[in-house]
C-alpha cells in the first residue's frame, strides 16, 4: 500500500512540475512575463559576437527614460513581424515632432542601421544578461516539452516501483 501512495504522490508531483513548465514554455514563447524580467531565445546572429545566436537574453521591462545610445534592446518589429534584439544607436526623444520617444537600431554585425525607427510602446525592455547557449537547451525542452516530460514521468514512476 506504501508503494502505491508513493507512486501517486511522485505522479502528482511530476504532473505540477509538467503544470509549470508548460507555463514557463508560453511565458517563454510569447515573450511575456509576469514579473520585470523575460526571457528570449536569440534566433539570429545580427548582435554577434556580442549576443551569439542560441544565447539565452534576460531582458528587463524599463521606461523610456532609462534607455540611451548604446544600450542593447529587444523590441516588437513591426517592419518584420518579429521579435528583434539590437543595439539604440540613436534616441530622439520628440520623434518628428509627434512627442513619441524614437530609437534608432543596428545589429552589431550589420553594416547598416535598421530601416524604421522603433517607438517606445514597441520596446520589450533592456538586455540585462546573456546566457550563450542556454538558449538552445531552452528552446530543445520547449519544442519536445511532452515528449521530455512523458520520458521523466515513465523514468520516476519506474524506479519507484522498483523499490
Amino acid at each position: 500500500m506504501k508503494k502505491i501512495v508513493r507512486i501517486v504522490v511522485v505522479i502528482l508531483l511530476l504532473t505540477g512540475l509538467l503544470f509549470a513548465g508548460v507555463a514557463f514554455a508560453r511565458n517563454f514563447s510569447s515573450g511575456g512575463g509576469i514579473t520585470a524580467y523575460t526571457l528570449f531565445h536569440v534566433t539570429g546572429g545580427s548582435m554577434e559576437p556580442t549576443v551569439s545566436l542560441g544565447s539565452l537574453a534576460v531582458v528587463k521591462r524599463v521606461g523610456a527614460d532609462e534607455l540611451a545610445a548604446g544600450d542593447i534592446i529587444t523590441y516588437y518589429s513591426r517592419e518584420y513581424g518579429s521579435i528583434t534584439t539590437h543595439r539604440i544607436i540613436e534616441v530622439n526623444p520628440d520623434f518628428d515632432n509627434t512627442g513619441r520617444t524614437g530609437y534608432r537600431t543596428q545589429g552589431d554585425a550589420n553594416a547598416t542601421p535598421d530601416k524604421k525607427t522603433i517607438f517606445s510602446e514597441d520596446v520589450v525592455g533592456r538586455v540585462i544578461k546573456v546566457i550563450p547557449a542556454v538558449g538552445k537547451a531552452v528552446h530543445f525542452f520547449q519544442a519536445n516539452f511532452i515528449w521530455v516530460a512523458g520520458a521523466f514521468l515513465t523514468i520516476g514512476t519506474l524506479a519507484l516501483s522498483r523499490k
